[in-house]
């Protein structure tokens, strides 16, 4: 056993866990790993904010049994230590590499849950050949997320359901909604199961996330990624917020350059929609898969048919086919097509231009436009709806 660390092993649920605390620069950081097998990329989870690893034990229970998974308190939660200072993710990424290499793996996937969702991508920004797929549950880029509802927003920003285990209890179907609002059993299991390490280590996760983004090099993630949410759920808006944006974005009063290099897929493609100019790399291509899902393109919808007109946005919509950049260009979604290694240069150029317009003249132009855009009816709610029914559908289970 390497110095500095102990472990034992813990039988009590259906595979055993072996635990272990190591020290990292003075960091007791307390792990579980459930051993799996060799031909299985093991699986690393990131939880949620003040969440011990003890809570994902029966999500880890529901996994391939040859799986295996990795699972550590972040400082300052469950059996880690509380550091003096506070950290950022970049840093908790750099802990999460070193845990990695101590405990001798190379490769692994990542799964990442609301806080521990940020950290994910963080972490596979910053350690791209460690990381060779990404899961990505109930969470968002950051700053720039469309916001949870305030109320839920501020019992979130404090420790007491970590601390007060009646209280988690409590307010747990308030700040996790779903199953958690029909079966008051799911709340008071939950509950049994935290660990608290005390206010501070808490605080400090609140500070690692403040102010922070992935969104200007979100679209650098290479990995295969899959994304998952909810639609009740209280902190992550979804549907109806996605729509919410779509139209924020059509109403600015300044020109809206969008540059694309890569797939832009789904509500990706909502968003090129809502741009003035579209600058895309020869490499980009675009589709909108959702009916190929069992789903309808929602709250993309309208904006594809602005963009496009009735019988193109029929076809792709419809249809879920995928286009080339060259196709886009000539479907009217991309104005522009440039080499993959000209797209910067491409876009500086294109501002450059812009800059000569009166900025006046441009918002008054836009205004006018966006009030002939305004004579459609405001289908977002109905679109949230239809998106909800079809999720818990057939088509989309199948």
């Amino acid at each position: 056993m390497p110095p500095g660390s102990t472990t034992f092993r813990a039988t009590a649920m259906s595979q055993a866990f072996v635990f272990r605390t190591i020290d990292l620069d003075g960091n007791t950081i307390r792990t579980a790993v459930r051993p799996g097998k060799p031909h299985l990329t093991p699986l690393l989870v990131f939880n949620g904010i003040g969440a011990n690893l003890e809570l994902i034990f029966p999500f880890v229970n529901a996994l391939d049994p040859d799986l295996e998974v990795i699972a550590f308190d972040v400082p300052g939660v469950g059996g880690s230590s509380t550091p003096n200072t506070p950290y950022r993710f970049p840093g908790l990424a750099k802990l999460a590499a070193r845990m990695l290499d101590y405990l001798d793996y190379g490769q692994v996937s990542v799964i990442g849950v609301s806080w521990g969702g940020a950290l994910a991508q963080q972490f596979a920004h910053d350690y791209p050949e460690r990381c060779k797929k990404l899961i990505l549950a109930a969470t968002a880029a950051g700053a720039v997320m469309v916001p949870g509802k305030p109320k839920v927003l501020m019992l979130m920003a404090s420790p007491r359901r970590y601390i007060q285990p009646s209280y988690g209890a409590h307010i747990a179907p308030e700040i996790y909604g779903g199953a958690f609002r029909r079966d008051k059993t799911l709340a008071l299991s939950f509950a049994s199961k935290v660990r608290s390490s005390g206010k501070l280590g808490y605080y400090w996760q609140l500070f690692a996330g403040m102010g922070w983004t992935s969104i200007h090099w979100l679209h650098k993630i290479k990995q295969p990624t899959l994304v998952l949410a909810g639609d009740d759920d209280p902190l992550i808006a979804l549907n109806r917020g996605f729509g919410d944006v779509l139209h924020a974005l059509t109403e600015l009063p300044q020109w809206l350059v969008i540059a694309v290099d890569g797939p832009a897929m789904g509500g990706g493609f909502g968003l090129v929609c809502c741009a003035d100019l579209v600058i895309a790399t020869e490499r980009s291509v675009f589709a909108t898969p959702e009916v190929m899902l069992g789903l309808p393109p929602a709250q993309i919808a309208p904006f594809v048919w602005q963009r496009l007109g009735d019988a193109v946005a029929r076809q792709c919509l419809l249809s879920g086919e995928r286009w080339s950049a060259a196709q886009a260009q000539a479907a009217g979604l991309v104005n522009t097509v440039v080499a993959d290694d000209a797209l910067d240069a491409a876009v500086a150029d294109a501002v450059r231009a812009l800059r000569a317009a009166a900025p006046g003249a441009v918002a008054t132009t836009k205004q006018l436009l966006h009030r002939l855009r305004a004579k459609a009816p405001d289908l977002r709610t109905e679109a949230a709806i239809a998106f909800a029914a079809a999720l818990r559908g057939p088509e989309a289970a199948a």
